[in-house]
Order: structure tokens, then sequence, then C-alpha cells
């Protein structure tokens, strides 16, 4: 585990640059607004870095929690767009707890990830662990294309809604 992970789960909001200061500091070539915040919660912290790093890559602004207490404090930090949620964090059920963060923030939009994005940190840990996965691990493409696919569905229904 680095240092960045450690740092985004205790570190207070004012050492943590805005999405505004992510979003002057991002190369032009970015074709997402660093804006877009999505809450990442997952109690192993291997597994939020791979999808932390798969989700920065094309500029989201990422809000990390290993569990729902911090999800809490993350959501007192910002307000984010989408929360990606495991399907049990801490013993929970991903479900119940995406559900009491709703309350905080009505109208949060979940997605729910059960599957393993192919990464090499964790195809070494199962090799060593001889784990096998079902379903087997889906690309940092597909992913990035379902959360983009979850954003642009709460968009066209927030504008709808409005309209």
């Amino acid at each position: 585990m680095d240092k960045k992970t450690n740092a985004s789960e205790t570190s207070p909001a004012s050492v943590v640059p805005s999405p505004k200061q992510l979003a002057e500091s991002a190369p032009a070539h970015k074709h997402l607004s660093a804006t877009t915040t999505i809450l990442l919660v997952d109690s192993d912290s291997d597994m939020r870095a791979v999808f932390r790093d798969a989700l920065q890559s094309p500029g989201y602004w990422i809000l990390e929690a290993g569990d729902l207490g911090v999800a809490v404090d993350r959501l007192n930090e910002g307000h984010p767009d989408l929360l990606i949620i495991r399907p049990y964090i801490s013993g929970m059920p991903g479900r119940i707890a995406a559900n009491y963060l709703r309350s905080k923030q009505h109208g949060l939009p979940v997605l729910i990830v059960g599957g393993f994005v192919e990464d090499e940190r964790l195809e070494s840990h199962s090799a060593i662990e001889e784990f096998f996965t079902f379903p087997p691990a889906f690309s940092r493409s597909a992913l990035l294309a379902r959360v983009k696919d979850v954003l642009a569905q709460v968009q066209g229904h927030r504008a709808r809604r409005t309209a």
C-alpha cells in the first residue's frame, strides 16, 4: 500500500486538493471533467488502489473510504456524483451501506461492483493464495465505460426531471 492511499483515507479535507484545483492542474488531453467526483468504498486497500488508479486516469476526482464511517466523513467533505461500492464492506452488505449513504445525500447514484479489475497486483495475490475468481476479471476500459454510462443515465434523468 502506498502513502497516497493512506493519506487519502486519513487526511483532513484541507490537505486534499479540491476538484477545482485538480481540474486546473489536469492535462489538457483528459476528456472528462476532473470535477466529476466519485466516492469509492471498499474495505480492501489493494482493491481500492486498483479502482482509484483506474478511475483517476481519465480524470475523475476520487474520495476513498475503507468503511462506512469514513464514507460518511467523505460525504461531508464533498458532494460526490456517484458512489461505487463493493457488495460487502467490513462485513456489511454493500446495499445496506449504500442505502445509509443515500440517506445522507439524497439521490446519490450507486454502482455496486462485484467483480475485479484486471490488474497485476490482484492477479499476484490470487496466484499466491491459489484463488480462482468468477466472473473473470474485467478490463479498466470496461469499468470506465460502465461508470461513464451510469453518469450519463443519471445526468439524463436529472435533465428530464428539471425540464
